[in-house]
């Protein structure tokens, strides 16, 4: 029937969620109001506009997401390796559609006064570098191929995902260049097989 609200059930945890596709709706809402006298349309600034609150809803995705990964207990194990408890505190977590802050649990291997912290969120997700999301970093390296870090910033400004600044496309650039140079053996003897 016209005029039929539709409602949807969302957890208190994904809220944030809600109100950024709440926003988006709005938008969509308010933009398909009939075009009356058939006038011409800026449709690019909507393109922007959806653009925007689309990638707001998916960084609230991942942001949930990734909080739903932490670990929060005295000690974990690793590897076989005992690990405990450092501190809570914000982490920055990179994705195709920008940055989420996620509260997190830093973990430093037991016994070792100046090991390596460990974050059981990268870990699991596989994060490169400093919390790169896997295809936000596979992404930038597959940019990184096109051109200058200038000219990955500036694509990236145009179509509107990895929105990042040009150092940074460097610098994620040159860790997955280590990646691949620490496992190159591994990843040509895989090619050969497949």
């Amino acid at each position: 029937m016209k005029g039929d609200r539709i409602v949807i059930e969302v957890p208190p945890h994904l809220k944030a969620l809600a109100d950024a596709f709440s926003n988006l709706l709005g938008k969509v809402a308010a933009t398909t109001k009939p075009n009356v006298g058939g006038r011409a349309v800026a449709y690019e600034e909507i393109e922007v506009d959806y653009g925007e609150a689309a990638a707001a809803v998916e960084r609230a995705a991942h942001e949930a997401t990734l909080a739903s990964l932490d670990v929060d207990v005295p000690m974990i194990t690793v590897g076989g390796v005992l690990h405990r408890r450092l501190f809570r505190h914000e982490g920055t977590y990179y994705t195709m559609a920008g940055e989420v802050r996620v509260l997190r649990t830093i973990y430093r291997r037991s016994g070792i006064r100046n090991a390596e912290v460990l974050d059981p969120i990268s870990r699991k997700v596989g994060a490169i570098g400093n919390g790169w999301l896997p295809k936000a970093a596979r992404g930038i390296a597959y940019l990184m191929q096109q051109g200058s870090e200038r000219e990955v910033e500036n694509t990236g400004r145009k179509l509107g995902r990895l929105r990042y600044c040009a150092s940074t496309f460097k610098r994620v650039g040159h860790e997955m260049g280590r990646l691949y140079r620490d496992h190159r053996a591994d990843i040509e003897d895989q090619l050969i097989e497949e």
